[in-house]
């Protein structure tokens, strides 16, 4: 079956949901398929175990949709895990893995397995990065925007909209900022990465759920399929609680997103993402700007640090959960292209 005269096949491994797809030509996903993430605390298995069934899961997909659309040969992938941009070695998710930092060349083990095909990896972040600048690459004189996603784990991506291109650190990494130590908070929080305090212990979707399934009671929230949607239908409700429960949790992510906002002048925008931006919606973004107005705004814009603040954060346009898997597209394209 002919889907395409240039398809390709995407997947997007996340440490909530494994997404793969087929991206025709004018951009459209068809074929999409969600699964539950395998991980480490969904299973308790070893990192090396989960790697094996990451590999099984990637290779039963593409044969799959390969039968669907044979003329599919190149593949696409967005993962939820520190990538180094230079080697495309695969360095550590705690999400997915929790504390195993071994090194994984994924690529290599993808290829050896199908070496008929051709195989891009990048980071989920950059995927999304570069899936944001396809839709805002033609705003007035934006520089670069940042992408942060919320949800098993926390990180961001700044891109440059002129070029598309990145800047990485000496290990080929940008914005890791669930691993950033918080100000000492009571109690203290063990991050999946195994070490106290980081950004993703208090306020990830995984932080919010251990939460407010330990104070579900004494705030009045009852309990739904998840603790997301539980906390969003007491949102619903105007459970103040609820409210300063959010908050509690958003405010080291603003205190963050604030210093973003200082430290790279070329930023010009920041965009939120991720299964708790879009599960808690606009009750999300309000808790984010109370905590910006609680750091006191920008140096030198105090009197007016909403306007400024509020216009320069907001949720990504468009964000269904799909855009990682048309990032991948893009970057696997831009591959074929240079081999060209």
């Amino acid at each position: 079956m002919s889907l395409t005269a240039d398809p390709l096949i995407v997947a997007d491994l996340g440490g909530t949901w494994w997404r793969t797809a087929i991206l025709t030509d004018s951009d459209e996903l068809v074929e999409i398929r969600r699964e539950r993430a395998v991980t480490r605390n969904s299973t308790r298995s070893h990192p090396s175990t989960l790697r094996a069934l990451m590999v099984r899961f990637l290779l039963d997909r593409v044969h799959a949709l390969r039968a669907i659309c044979p003329e599919a040969r190149q593949v696409g992938i967005s993962i939820g895990a520190a990538v180094d941009a230079r080697s495309n070695l695969v360095l550590a998710s705690a999400p997915l893995w929790g504390d195993y930092t071994e090194p994984w060349n994924l690529l290599a083990e993808l290829r050896s397995a199908e070496p008929d095909l051709e195989w891009t990896l990048l980071q989920d972040l950059t995927a999304l990065a570069l899936a944001a600048r396809a839709d805002t690459d033609a705003k007035a004189g934006w520089r670069c925007v940042s992408v942060v996603t919320v949800s098993s784990g926390i990180g961001a991506r700044t891109i440059d909209l002129a070029t598309g291109e990145f800047d990485w650190d000496s290990r080929g990494l940008q914005g890791e900022i669930g691993h950033l130590p918080v100000p000492t908070r009571t109690p203290p929080a063990v991050c999946d990465c195994g070490t106290i305090g980081h950004l993703a212990a208090y306020a990830s979707g995984r932080a919010l759920e251990r939460d407010l399934a330990a104070s579900a009671a004494a705030l009045g929230v009852a309990p739904r399929t998840t603790w997301l949607s539980s906390l969003r239908a007491a949102l619903d409700s105007e459970n103040e609680a609820a409210t300063a429960f959010l908050d509690a949790h958003t405010a080291p992510l603003a205190a963050t997103l604030l210093a973003m906002a200082v430290i790279d002048p070329r930023v010009d925008h920041i965009y939120l993402s991720g299964g708790v931006v879009d599960t808690l919606d606009s009750h999300y973004s309000a808790s984010i700007s109370r905590g910006l107005d609680e750091g006191g705004g920008l140096y030198l814009a105090s009197n007016h640090p909403q306007g400024r603040l509020d216009s320069m954060i907001d949720r990504l346009p468009g964000d269904d959960g799909t855009l990682p898997l048309r990032g991948a597209g893009l970057a696997a394209r831009a591959d074929r292209n240079e081999r060209r």
